[in-house]
């Protein structure tokens, strides 16, 4: 699926796999099964756009929100605030805007704390293999530094043959539709890069295994890149040199969509925030992650068409008679 298209930047075509249903008549129920973040979120947005339709939200434990837990504990110095769970937001293009979009909607802006890209905080990464701290070449390192962590860190073994090799290494079948992370690390780079380092990378991101999140749906661009150009770092170099962002037709899409958001916005110090918001490396809020699922939980609880069953597990699925 998709191809390069021919304009002043080159782009993906939309993904063939994403399908948008079309309805011949009103949509009567939906169901969501599961109230972590990303249940929380699909429902406001199909509150939305579906108001006449009954939304039954469906979570087997008794709060709302998943991964995200904050915890306040009082002091006498004040309250402390906790993340047992995920502790920061990314603003990044494309995922992080369709956040920001949301986080307006909740009107949320005045609770948000950001980190600036160029704070220490965000300039500094570590991860701990195998029996120490090891800092993440990144902003601020220079060339001999970064050299030098990649020859003598554990963690890093195998990546500077990893590098070289990805430039030889035979293109794909072009028949695959789909691998894991881990399997694309290592078929074209190299095993020891994909379980160390990119594992720790991708755990930290997803809370997920490498070997089981898909290559294609996380890693878009390097996935079609060995595609039309056999290696993914000859691809990535060329960009650099001819001057171009690669980016997918629908992230296109919502780019312009965000612009036309900022540009519509009439509240001067919104604004400000949501832009400031590109230029910081994280950001959270006042009172912690857990504000964003309080939020919408509250928001949610006083939309009519909503309906939310916390403690109510989904045993199985089953279609009804006539369903495809």
């Amino acid at each position: 699926n998709g191809r390069f298209q021919d304009s002043s930047k080159y782009r993906l075509r939309r993904r063939g796999y994403a399908t948008t249903p079309k309805p011949s008549g009103l949509i009567e129920n939906v169901a969501i099964l599961g109230g972590g973040i990303t249940g929380l979120a699909t429902t406001f947005f199909l509150s939305k756009a579906l108001p006449k339709t009954k939304i039954t939200l469906y979570e087997a434990g008794s709060q709302l929100g998943g991964w995200i837990h904050t915890r306040h504990v009082d002091t006498s110095n004040g309250q402390v605030v906790f993340e047992q769970g995920p502790r920061t937001l990314r603003p990044g293009f494309p995922d992080g805007w369709v956040t920001v979009d949301l986080i307006h909607q909740l009107k949320l802006e005045d609770q948000i704390l950001m980190t600036s890209s160029n704070s220490v905080a965000a300039q500094n990464r570590f991860v701990y293999y195998p029996d120490h701290l090891v800092r993440m070449p990144g902003s601020g390192t220079t060339f001999w530094q970064a050299l030098s962590m990649l020859l003598a860190e554990p963690v890093f073994k195998g990546s500077l043959y990893g590098l070289g090799r990805e430039l030889f290494v035979p293109q794909r079948d072009l028949a695959l539709e789909d691998e894991s992370v881990g399997s694309l690390i290592s078929r074209r780079f190299s095993p020891a890069m994909a379980n160390n380092m990119v594992s720790a990378l991708f755990h930290g991101i997803y809370a997920g295994d490498v070997h089981q999140l898909s290559a294609r749906t996380i890693l878009p661009l390097p996935w079609q890149a060995e595609r039309y150009q056999q290696s993914i770092l000859a691809y990535a170099m060329k960009c650099i040199l001819e001057g171009y962002t690669l980016i997918p037709d629908y992230d296109a899409h919502l780019n312009q969509q965000y612009q036309g958001f900022l540009n519509d916005e009439t509240s001067p110090q919104r604004k400000e925030k949501i832009s400031q918001l590109g230029e910081s490396s994280v950001f959270t809020f006042r009172k912690g992650l857990g504000e964003l699922s309080k939020r919408l939980e509250s928001v949610l609880a006083s939309k009519p068409n909503v309906r939310i069953c916390k403690r109510t597990k989904v045993n199985s699925l089953h279609l009804t008679h006539g369903d495809k």
